[in-house]
Order: structure tokens, then C-alpha cells, then sequence
């Protein structure tokens, strides 16, 4: 009688392996960094050879390679607005993603370890991050002297 092997369960990739990057598999796009998470969002298309492009969390504006994310961010200032955001949250020690209290971050950002491939991959601007920049916009104008 022949040995039955048991079935081995498909490996998933995911956010905890070290080697995981949603852009791994595909050499034609700009390089991204893990850090780079921190203030754009990746948006990987379905259809392989298409190319992905990147949205800027301050903003939600769109750009599609390494040197336009580096042109946005010198001459938009989101980058300031963001870390200024992401401070008020480290502040109160809230995750950006759930709510909850936290003392974690993960570069920089505000945010559980259950959370990150939430940030990584689908909220861009999630609600608290959106109302802490809101936030640093006004403080912005205030010190501008607009009224």
C-alpha cells in the first residue's frame, strides 16, 4: 500500500515575512521601499505587466515612479504633514488604522502589528490620519495669519 501524503497548504505570502513586498514580483515597476510606506500607498493592478502607481497619504494624489514621488514631496510639503500628523497620533497613542491605544510604531506611524497590512495595502488615508491632517492644515494657515 502506497504512503498518502498529506496535503501541503499553499504558502501565502504576508506582511510578517521578512522577504515580502507586494512590488517583489514585479522588476519592471520603480523600486519601493518598506519605508516609503510611511507617506504613499502602493496600488499594485491586477493584470501582471501593467504598471502600479503610488498615492501620496498626505494628499491622496497619484504619481508613478520613484523620481515623482520625490518631486511631489519637495514641492508639496506633505512629508512635514505627515510626520506632524503622525506625531499628534504617537501623542495620544493611537493606532492611525483601529483606534486603539498604542505604543507601537512602525516607521513612525502610529500602529499595531495586526494593522500594517492594512496600512500597507488598503487605507491610504484612514479617518484619523485624514482628521490629524486637517489639523496641521489649519495650524498651517493660523500661522500664515490667514483667518
Amino acid at each position: 500500500m502506497d504512503k498518502i501524503e498529506k496535503p501541503v497548504a499553499p504558502v501565502r505570502a504576508t506582511t510578517e515575512s521578512k522577504t515580502w513586498h507586494p512590488l517583489r514580483n514585479r522588476p519592471h515597476q520603480d523600486q519601493f521601499g518598506n519605508e516609503e510606506y510611511r507617506f504613499w500607498m502602493p496600488y499594485i493592478p491586477a493584470t501582471e505587466g501593467s504598471a502600479g502607481y503610488f498615492t501620496c497619504r498626505g494628499c491622496c494624489t497619484t504619481v508613478r515612479t520613484k523620481e515623482e514621488r520625490k518631486t511631489h514631496m519637495e514641492e508639496k510639503g506633505c512629508t512635514n504633514r505627515c510626520v506632524l500628523a503622525y506625531k499628534r497620533l504617537l501623542d495620544k497613542r493611537v493606532c492611525v488604522i483601529c483606534g486603539d491605544l498604542t505604543r507601537d510604531k512602525i516607521w513612525g506611524v502610529p500602529l499595531h502589528d495586526k494593522c500594517k497590512e492594512n496600512w500597507m495595502l488598503v487605507e491610504c488615508q484612514p479617518f484619523r490620519m485624514s482628521h490629524e491632517l486637517k489639523v496641521v492644515k489649519e495650524n498651517e494657515r493660523i500661522a500664515r495669519g490667514e483667518e
